[in-house]
């Protein structure tokens, strides 16, 4: 199982009614087939050096993630929502044990 994890800082002028938007919009994500388990938290806003959004999502294997990626949902939400607002985003991948949630 391969597990993606990706942190979005926002631009300082999205607020936090955006963001709650866009973590909103994230959420939708977890309809794309291939997403066997998704989560988005918002940051507590106790530094100012942080991000403000974390994905993580699990998929079975590299081609679910490709897939994933290329699917139009994902290409919506990360062009026309995420897009305008991010200032940076940092991802990373990693294989998890079996018994890891």
């Amino acid at each position: 199982m391969l597990r993606h994890v990706v942190l979005l800082r926002l631009e300082d002028d999205a607020g936090p009614e955006r963001a709650a938007e866009i973590a909103a919009e994230l959420e939708a994500l977890r309809e794309i087939p291939v997403v066997q388990h998704l989560t988005v938290h918002r940051d507590a806003g106790l530094s100012s050096r942080t991000h403000d959004l974390i994905l993580t999502a699990d998929f079975a294997g590299p081609a679910e993630l490709k897939a994933y990626l290329g699917h139009p949902v994902h290409r919506r939400v990360a062009g026309e929502v995420l897009g305008p607002l991010l200032e940076r985003a940092a991802m990373i991948q990693y294989e998890l044990e079996e018994e890891t949630p």
